[in-house]
């Protein structure tokens, strides 16, 4: 009779003792998981579009075939505003592209929550004989309605007949902009938190777009989250 009850109890702590460990280890997937869960959320995100697959991120007020096309070097030319979709739901980022004006000039937006509301910077290219310089000013809309517009320093020589690099930092309420690596023009507004990149020509306006980047979460801490994320995955699929 004791031998039976002692060889039950060592049963029932074993059985417990089972159950433990594995809600003990259960818990550390979790744990885990979540861990590697919050490293992904917070590594460094690079949107690249070169326009070689289509159009299918982009989104405008109509099908955007419409008023988009592609020279016959294969570089699209924006119309109407459209926006980029993997862009729409971020906040603080770089937005770099490399451009040529064509005829006119064309346009950025950024910090985007759709049609009626978003922030501009418009481009325009200037000729002086053999020297091309670029202008511009910035404006906000807000539900529609357009704000005063700033004009931006320059003009900013370019190169004639090439793309030139535009590319905008924003962070929280700041914002820095470069043209061919040359500061340009820096300024404060918090109107908007969040919101996407698009890119648009106005009437009789045309420009090519080789390439445009998103770069999202660029600080010390996006980019060891990136390796980090990077490393898991490849471990993961051996």
């Amino acid at each position: 009779m004791k031998r039976a009850f002692a060889l039950s109890f060592v049963i029932v702590v074993a059985t417990a003792g089972a159950f433990g460990l594995r809600a003990f280890i259960n818990s550390s997937r979790t744990l885990e998981a979540d861990l590697y869960h919050r490293i992904d959320q917070r590594a460094q995100l690079n949107l690249f579009e070169d326009f070689q697959k289509g159009l299918d991120f982009w989104e405008g007020r109509q099908a955007i075939g419409r008023t988009w096309s592609y020279d016959v070097s294969g570089l699209v030319i924006p119309g109407e505003l459209s926006f980029f979709k993997p862009s729409m739901q971020l906040t603080d980022y770089d937005v770099e592209t490399w451009a040529e004006i064509v005829n006119k000039g064309f346009g950025i937006v950024f910090r985007a929550a759709g049609q009626q509301s978003y922030h501009a910077l418009k481009f325009t290219s200037r000729s002086s004989g053999p020297k091309v310089s670029l202008a511009g000013e910035r404006y906000t809309v807000i539900d529609g309605k357009t704000s005063a517009r700033h004009p931006i320093h320059g003009p900013i020589p370019v190169g004639k007949a090439q793309p030139c690099r535009i590319r905008l930092q924003a962070r929280g309420d700041s914002f820095t902009l470069y043209v061919d690596g040359q500061l340009v023009d820096y300024w404060l507004d918090g109107r908007l938190k969040s919101g996407g990149v698009g890119l648009f020509c106005g009437p009789g306006e045309r420009a090519r777009i080789v390439w445009l980047r998103v770069s999202h979460q660029t600080d010390l801490t996006g980019k060891l989250c990136a390796l980090v994320s990077a490393f898991s995955t490849s471990v993961s699929q051996e």
